[in-house]
């Protein structure tokens, strides 16, 4: 697939996910879509980290993100396409609903497509502690 139109279809899958769309947001995913989150053993404490596979995978852990987490701003700061591959940065701001901690996210997602332009693998890569610590707070000191 050309550059151009991967950009394009991650560009508009973010919008869509920025308007809680879900339809656009499904549409754009293969039933098989790979989702990682950050799944080391030491982020267990936020509980949608992982490795989700499938399409209702991915619903389960935008599910317990929204129980657990007030999303109150995804920003879109840059996208990069070369051919089926799209790398993203977006920072995330939220506040954990059971501690009332705000926290922002940098996060880089490299985004594979296929050549029908489907989202085949999310991989989500960004620094846990601002969200650890929004869950437990003070469980790393000094951050």
């Amino acid at each position: 697939m050309d550059s151009a139109k991967s950009h394009q279809i991650v560009a508009d899958w973010y919008s869509a996910m920025g308007r809680f769309d879900w339809g656009p947001v499904m549409d754009t995913m293969t039933d098989d879509v790979v989702f990682i989150i950050n799944p080391q053993p030491y982020t267990k404490v936020i509980p949608y980290t992982g490795r989700w596979v499938g399409k209702g995978a991915f619903m389960e852990a935008s599910k317990i993100r929204n129980d657990t987490s007030q999303l109150s701003g995804l920003d879109v700061r840059g996208i990069v396409a070369e051919g089926n591959t799209v790398v993203a940065r977006i920072t995330s701001k939220a506040t954990v609903i059971k501690t009332g901690v705000y926290f922002e996210l940098d996060i880089i997602q490299w985004i594979e497509l296929n050549e029908e332009g489907k989202i085949t693998l999310v991989d989500a890569i960004f620094d846990p502690v601002p969200e650890m610590n929004a869950f437990v707070p003070g469980l790393v000191p000094g951050a």
